[in-house]
């Protein structure tokens, strides 16, 4: 688009900027367009395209920028990031432009309720087994882990996992994804079992821990169903959130349990949860519960869904669950652990397994 130098036609696939651009609605970005307060403009961030609202656009300098939804999610881009400007008749005019970058946030606070609502009045029917849409958000976002391989853990989580553990220990990892947590703790000196259920995501695991020259043991597993035989680890550590995307508490209390009896004496597991974190979300949680029992979809009170763009360019729905915390100790207490402590955002750490 920017090298030809011509408009573009786009599709828009969601709500965040309606009424302005509708779901499915077209519009044209013009690479050679000038940013001014107000305009959207599409601008690359992390390795993915955004269209954002310009609140200051100081000359050659970078641009103020926001989400017509989010209040607090003021942020800055280069120019360099930006890749076009949104002409009409999607773009506000002047005037008008201008009094929405000067009056942000409060009209945002209406474009954020306006979004909440129809987040629950779109919920999806993810059918019988709701994991098989996490299977294909994550099938197509290997290339996207193996780009963050080098990242560092949580430290909230790396320290609920290593305190007392000293290094030689056995650590058991649940979906390691392209390898970025195993390979930290095994450059560590901790001796790391890998799992994830994804052929590719263990392929490419299995590339980094080889270039990095660790001595990492991969398995193609599901961590719902793992059978390891008498294998016993010092540890095991969920990565973030998959605890979350486990579909039923019948199902996620099993593979807790599977875990505990993967254990040594005094093992611990350290796992995320998605929580509940304020009075909206636990009503988004009760009226989506509603709504699907409207209409006979099957589920529990915090399942709920994630957007992600799919490798052909469409917007895809993927399973998720929100807890309250409490609810997550009781899980884990029903799986067999007597001691269950959480810290931070949504940090639990499961031990006492009988």
């Amino acid at each position: 688009m920017t090298a030809r130098g011509s408009p573009l036609e786009l599709v828009y696939n969601g709500f965040a900027l309606e009424p302005g651009i509708p779901n499915g609605g077209s519009f044209r970005v013009d690479p050679r367009g000038v940013p001014r307060p107000g305009s959207l403009v599409l601008c690359e961030r992390d390795g993915w395209c955004d269209l954002l609202r310009v609140l200051r656009a100081p000359t050659g300098r970078p641009l103020t920028v926001a989400l017509d939804p989010i209040p607090s999610g003021r942020a800055q881009i280069g120019r360099t990031d930006l890749l076009g400007v949104v002409v009409s008749p999607r773009d506000l005019p002047n005037r008008l432009g201008r009094l929405a970058a000067m009056t942000f946030p409060a009209w945002s606070r209406w474009a954020a309720l306006r979004c909440w609502l129809r987040k629950i009045i779109q919920m999806p029917n993810l059918g019988a087994d709701p994991a098989t849409s996490v299977r294909e958000k994550y099938t197509d976002q290997v290339r996207s882990y193996d780009a963050m391989v080098h990242d560092r853990m949580n430290a909230t989580a790396h320290s609920m996992l290593t305190t007392s553990l000293r290094p030689g220990s056995s650590i058991l990892i649940g979906g390691c994804g392209a390898g970025g947590e195993a390979l930290q703790l095994a450059r560590e000196g901790y001796r790391v079992t890998a799992l994830d259920v994804l052929p590719r995501m263990i392929k490419a695991a299995r590339r980094n821990g080889e270039a990095a020259g660790l001595e990492i043991e991969w398995l193609c597993a599901d961590l719902r169903r793992l059978d390891l035989g008498a294998r016993r680890f010092d540890a095991v550590f969920i990565t973030p959130l998959v605890y979350s995307f486990i579909p039923g508490r019948a199902a996620r209390i099993d593979t807790l349990r599977g875990l505990g009896r993967c254990l040594a004496l005094d093992g611990r597991v350290v796992f995320s949860a998605y929580l509940i974190d304020g009075p909206g979300r636990f009503l988004q949680a009760a009226l989506s519960t509603i709504a699907k029992g409207i209409r006979g979809s099957p589920g529990e009170f915090g399942d709920w869904y994630t957007r992600f763009m799919s490798a052909r360019g469409s917007i895809q729905f993927s399973y998720t669950h929100l807890f309250l915390r409490f609810r997550v100790r009781r899980e884990a207490r029903s799986a067999g652990f007597r001691i269950v402590h959480s810290r931070g955002k949504g940090h639990f750490l499961a031990a006492g397994f009988s």
